[in-house]
């Protein structure tokens, strides 16, 4: 990522991400979005690409970087914010929920890959992600959850365990994007 101050003009990736998705949407004439499966291929398209108006900061004189993690994201003015509540595993009948830790987390990341896509923005712009997790038996299990959607990005992170709202849940995640 790179610092970028005072840019107000749209960077190029974003008119070929508005380009890609409506191309997508066009060809299914039978919705106006496209299949989750779609536009999560879509966003993994462009994560390598992307340049965010962040700046990274891990000093030295503090401990190792863990996996997918900077220290600390320094936003640049002038940017878009798209701040994303806490998600949990429901399936989108929002009554049922999957039993296994894993299928609730890929719920939870497709749905912010959902969100994400709607604000036109990529896995790669999330600055920060806050994750619940309701044992620290799933702390590797989340680990590999994070990898599988953010691949080499480090935003910075939170790993919180806790008992969470109902006994059925595994994990809830939050996060803040930026562009």
């Amino acid at each position: 990522a790179s610092l970028v101050l005072g840019c107000r003009h749209r960077p190029d990736w974003v008119d070929r991400n508005l380009w890609m998705v409506n191309l997508v949407r066009a060809s299914y004439k039978s919705s106006d979005h496209p299949t989750r499966e779609m536009s999560h291929a879509i966003t993994a398209a462009y994560t390598k690409e992307i340049t965010v108006p962040t700046q990274s900061h891990n000093p030295n004189s503090l401990y190792p970087q863990y996996t997918n993690y900077s220290h600390a994201i320094e936003v640049a003015a002038g940017s878009r914010l798209l701040f994303i509540s806490g998600l949990n595993g429901y399936r989108a009948d929002g009554q049922t929920m999957p039993e296994s830790f894993e299928a609730q987390g890929n719920l939870i990341w497709g749905y912010m890959g959902d969100i994400l896509l709607a604000a036109n923005m990529p896995y790669a712009n999330l600055i920060s992600v806050r994750t619940y997790l309701a044992h620290p038996m799933y702390d590797e299990p989340n680990m590999a959850l994070r990898k599988k959607y953010l691949g080499e990005h480090q935003p910075t992170l939170t790993v919180i365990c806790s008992q969470l709202l109902l006994p059925t849940w595994k994990l809830e995640v939050e996060a803040i994007a930026a562009d």
